[in-house]
């Protein structure tokens, strides 16, 4: 077994297979109350990145326009517009 077999089965899969087990155990070896409320803690645990996401991708919506007038303006010369880009990022803050 290579080693990133080892971190996923340790990491990963046998923390929410035990917490599994024990929503079995909780709740009378009813498969489907378990799958869902594994689905519904995943859920709130991923709640804060999710929003950061959505942020981050209304963000870059927002910055579209102006990123598109630097191509256009920039467009045969990549140095300057790379340059750009990266102007309109660090003022946005992305």
């Amino acid at each position: 077994m290579n080693i990133f077999s080892l971190l996923f089965m340790e990491i990963l899969y046998r923390p929410i297979f035990n917490v599994m087990v024990i929503f079995l155990a909780i709740f009378g070896g009813n498969l489907g109350i378990a799958i869902i409320l594994l689905t519904v803690i995943t859920r709130l645990a991923m709640i804060k990145q999710t929003s950061i996401g959505n942020d981050m991708q209304k963000g870059m919506g927002d910055l579209q326009p102006k990123l598109q007038e630097i191509q256009e303006k920039y467009k045969d010369d990549p140095k300057q517009l790379s340059a750009e880009t990266m102007k309109v990022f660090k003022t946005h803050g992305k």
